[in-house]
């Protein structure tokens, strides 16, 4: 501190030779104060007399300095009331150094102001405290501008935004949700359009929102990165993209009232509605399809014409331009997977009725409208019916020629029967059907006589009666088997093939050499089989038919009509097999093999009494006479199970 004071009179301050550091100097003419610092400089130190302070380094006051009611402690300057005015002729510079200008109430701060980089930057440090931007029109105090940092910095206008160019929103790519631009008016229910900002790439979207309240609103219109349009959807997923409850389309002309729609359905299932002439204002509404510049269809009120403007029945399809080479001439082309179900087919011609009877058709024409042939199913109960064919006669109607029936059977000349039939309406001994090759074949004539056996067998015929013919045949008639036999009776006995059996004298058969009149072979394997009469109606009665179901009956009533059928075939074939049992094939000419061991082929088969009395054979070389009366046949050869094969021998 000071050890010397020194006192100047003269109102200018010292020179440097004029003191020394340590060294107080007072100038008595004016009050000042005066020392040396440090760097051996003279400072003015004190209060001047008119009350200024001027101190030209620097004042260290630890408990801080009061001026008035102004406090000045360290790094805060306190006015306990009243207003602190800044007045300046220059500029007011507040230069914080790289720190920040903030602004505090009793305390708490609540702004402040920053640099960053080359940046100005307005802080509302209160959490969520609002940005206000005000003035005053000369009559009232206005908020020009809000920012709402709850709302993350939601900017709000007073009146209209003017702008020289554009108006845009910047920010990061942060996505569209974060970083976009509204316009709209402020309250519930209004409209609103939205700017949206980047969605990961360079692009952003636009929505326009109606009814926009509390955040959310109803997008009427969107328009994404792509150019993709949504009207009712914000994100549209195609190049015009409608959503809404049954968003539709509407196409009115300004000549009239009449207009056309598009819609789609609410039952959220994809379907699509075309309506002409929707509010049935008009006449003659269509509905056209065009390709390359030419009308390729045509919807009416009556139908669809394909290939035609016109709508003959529901469905006309047209092409006669054809001449040769692919299509061939296929006007309608269907192709399926296959079908998994045995029911429904790729195609289905129905009716609605169901009347007995009733018929889904479809018909086949010539020269335009002219239908001359046709296919029909035929209604016969609930699930089930037939298919008919028809023709149509010179100058008659359409006839039907064939039926196939609900049980399968092909009917062809009738409309009913158990098994296949055809059948021509001909005079006895007319041809019925004749199926030939590419030259002859065979024809089936029309019978009227005689009765098969009812025995089981792969052709039953019968035969005219006038003529007792059954086969006429121009060539061989070949079998199997080796030899022709004759049923004979045979008094119920059990008879063996390659038995040797005796005729009694009333013709029936006898294993007893005694009652024997005359001796034969039974027949192995015969290929012709004469006096089958055993199993005729007349001996056993008519075979039963296996039931046709009757139209409109009932699953029940046929189910028992089948099991009725089934009793009396049983029936039917027990008694057949009984009269069956009453007759033997006995060999009348041909091969037979007869049950003689040891014999030697050439050697002559003679019947002998066994030592019971039946019937046995016995070969003989060269038989005398008697024995020759007794042969049965010669043998042939010796069979690889030692039985001698004969050539029948009657006598």
């Amino acid at each position: 501190m000071a050890t010397t004071i020194v006192t100047k009179y003269g109102g200018d301050a010292p020179a440097a030779s004029d003191i020394v550091r340590g060294e107080l100097a007072v100038d008595t003419e004016n009050g000042r104060l005066y020392t040396e610092n440090s760097s051996g400089a003279v400072v003015e130190l004190g209060l001047n007399p008119e009350g200024n302070v001027n101190i030209t380094g620097t004042l260290t006051a630890d408990a801080g300095i009061d001026i008035d009611n102004i406090n000045i402690d360290g790094t805060t300057i306190a006015l306990s009331s009243g207003d602190l005015t800044l007045d300046v002729a220059g500029d007011i510079s507040l230069d914080a150094d790289g720190g920040d200008i903030r602004f505090k109430d009793g305390g708490t701060e609540f702004y402040k102001v920053a640099k960053n980089g080359d940046h100005v930057q307005l802080f509302s440090t209160i959490q969520d405290g609002d940005l206000t931007f005000n003035g005053f029109d000369g009559a009232s105090h206005i908020v020009a501008l809000t920012l709402d940092m709850s709302e993350a910095g939601f900017a709000t206008f007073n009146n209209g935004i003017k702008a020289g160019r554009d108006i845009s929103a910047f920010g990061a790519n942060t996505g569209s949700s974060a970083n976009r631009m509204a316009l709209s008016m402020e309250g519930s229910g209004v409209s609103r359009i939205i700017c949206n900002g980047p969605d990961g790439s360079t692009n952003g979207t636009f929505e326009v929102f109606t009814a926009y309240s509390g955040g959310t609103g109803s997008v009427k219109l969107g328009i994404d990165a792509s150019g993709n349009v949504g009207i009712g959807v914000a994100a549209p997923l195609d190049m015009l993209h409608l959503k809404g409850a049954d968003p539709s389309i509407r196409f009115e002309d300004t000549s009239g009232d009449a207009y056309a729609k598009i819609e789609a359905d609410s039952a959220d299932e994809g379907s699509i509605r075309i309506q002409a002439d929707a509010g049935n204002s008009g006449a003659n509404s269509i509905i056209r399809f065009d390709i390359d510049g030419g009308e390729k269809a045509r919807l009416t009120t009556t139908g669809l014409g394909i290939g035609t403007s016109s709508d003959f029945g529901k469905l006309r399809i047209e092409d006669t331009g054809w001449s040769s080479g692919s299509p061939y001439g296929t006007v309608a082309y269907i192709l399926g997977g296959d079908v998994n179900d045995a029911n429904w087919g790729h195609l289905l011609v129905s009716q609605s009725g169901t009347t007995t009877g009733s018929r889904g058709k479809i018909s086949f024409g010539a020269n335009g409208d002219n239908p001359i042939a046709g296919i029909k199913a035929y209604y016969a109960g609930a699930t089930y019916g037939h298919l008919d064919f028809y023709t149509r006669p010179s100058g008659g109607t359409s006839t039907q020629r064939m039926r196939i029936d609900s049980s399968g059977n092909l009917l062809v000349g009738t409309g009913s029967g158990s098994t296949h039939i055809i059948k021509k309406a001909v005079s006895v001994g007319s041809v019925v059907l004749e199926v030939a090759g590419n030259n002859l074949g065979a024809r089936f004539y029309n019978a009227d006589g005689g009765t098969p056996n009812a025995a089981n067998t792969a052709v039953a015929v019968y035969s005219v009666g006038a003529t007792g013919r059954s086969v006429n045949a121009a060539g061989t008639v070949n079998a199997n088997g080796a030899d022709y036999a004759e049923y004979e009776r045979n008094n119920g006995l059990s008879i063996s093939k390659g038995s040797i059996v005796g005729f009694k004298e009333d013709g029936t058969l006898t294993l007893t050499f005694s009652e024997a009149i005359r001796f034969a072979v039974k027949s192995t394997d015969p290929s012709f089989v004469g006096g089958d009469t055993w199993g005729t109606e007349a001996q056993v009665g008519a075979k039963p038919n296996n039931p046709t179901r009757i139209e409109d009956e009932s699953d029940a009533d046929f189910e028992s009509r089948e099991a009725e059928y089934e009793t009396d075939l049983a029936t039917f074939e027990e008694a057949l097999e009984a009269a069956r049992q009453l007759v033997d094939r006995i060999a009348y000419s041909g091969k037979v093999p007869v049950n003689i061991q040891g014999a030697t082929a050439g050697n002559y088969i003679i019947a002998v009494a066994a030592d019971d009395g039946s019937i046995d054979g016995q070969a003989v070389a060269d038989p005398d006479f008697t024995q020759y009366k007794l042969a049965v046949g010669r043998v042939n050869r010796i069979l690889d199970d030692g039985r001698a094969e004969i050539a029948v021998i009657i006598h």
